[in-house]
C-alpha cells in the first residue's frame, strides 16, 4: 500500500463478458461499444514531482504528449513583417480551449477552462487586439469572452451577453 501503481483501462474490450450460469454480464439487447475485439496498445508516461506541481502541470503536459505534431511544407523568403503573437496566457493550469470568430461576425470569442479543482487566476494578453483578460476560474469552470473593438465582455457558451 502506498507504493503500488494501479491503472484503470476502462475503455478496453470486455473480454470476460460472456453470460455466467444465469447471470448476464453485459446487456444483450443493445450495442455496447466496449465489446469490440482487437489489439490494444497503451503508452504510459510517468512524471514525478510534488503533488501540487504535478496537478498544475498535468493538463498542459497531457496536451503536449497527445497532440500530434503538425508539419507544414513552407519555405518563406524571409521578407516582410513578423506578425505579433496572438495571445499569451500566464497560467498553464488554465487552458485556452477555443478561439474563433463570433457567430455575429463582430469580434472574436475566447474560451478558457480551469482543469483543476481549486480556483485559478489567469491573465490572457492579446496584443493583436490590444486587449487583456484578467479573471479567476473556479474549479473545473470555463468562461467565454467576446472581444470586439478592444472591448472585453464575458458571454455565455452560446455567445449571449451575461
Amino acid at each position: 500500500m502506498g507504493s503500488d501503481l494501479e491503472v484503470s483501462l476502462i475503455r478496453t474490450a470486455a473480454y470476460c463478458a460472456h453470460p455466467y450460469e444465469e447471470r448476464e454480464i453485459l446487456p444483450q439487447d443493445r450495442f455496447t461499444p466496449r465489446i469490440d475485439q482487437g489489439e490494444r496498445n497503451f503508452e504510459f508516461y510517468i512524471s514525478c514531482s510534488e503533488l501540487n506541481e504535478r496537478m498544475s502541470d498535468i493538463e498542459f503536459e497531457s496536451a503536449l504528449i497527445h497532440q500530434a505534431p503538425m508539419a507544414v511544407s513552407f519555405f518563406h523568403s524571409g521578407e516582410g513583417n513578423i506578425p505579433e503573437i496572438l495571445c499569451d496566457l500566464d497560467n498553464k493550469s488554465v487552458q485556452l480551449v477555443a478561439v474563433k470568430k463570433a457567430e455575429t461576425g463582430d469580434g472574436y470569442v475566447f474560451r478558457l477552462y480551469n482543469s483543476l479543482k481549486n480556483e485559478q487566476k489567469f491573465r490572457l494578453q492579446i496584443p493583436m487586439m490590444k486587449s487583456e483578460i484578467c479573471d479567476t476560474l473556479m474549479g473545473y469552470e470555463f468562461k467565454t469572452y467576446l472581444i470586439s473593438d478592444g472591448i472585453v465582455q464575458e458571454i455565455n457558451a452560446v455567445e449571449e451577453l451575461l
